[in-house]
């Protein structure tokens, strides 16, 4: 999996699919939560029905889960900021 982060590889790729301009750009943002419940809150909001087929003791691990991962994206603020990262491709013909 750790060729794909090869630096030019999936530009090159684009441009050996046909692209006669490709590039790409590197986007970054920290999801910002201000306590463990409104990350479970969203985390309801996008895996609602999975975490519903779960028996109720193992949707409860989940949010202990969570929870344990989530503390140590705590700041002195008390708010919790976990960082994300994507990368834009783009070419043309």
């Amino acid at each position: 999996l750790s060729e794909w982060a090869a630096e030019g590889r999936r530009e090159r790729l684009l441009r050996e699919a046909g692209a006669t301009v490709a590039g790409s750009e590197m986007f970054a943002w920290d999801y910002v939560f201000a306590s463990p419940d409104e990350a479970w809150t969203l985390l309801r909001l996008m895996f609602g029905r999975q975490i519903d087929e779960l028996a109720p003791d193992m949707q409860a691990e989940v949010e202990r889960e969570m929870n344990a991962l989530l503390a140590s994206h705590r700041q002195d603020s008390g708010e919790y900021r976990i960082p994300h990262a994507c990368r834009l491709l783009w070419g043309q013909r």
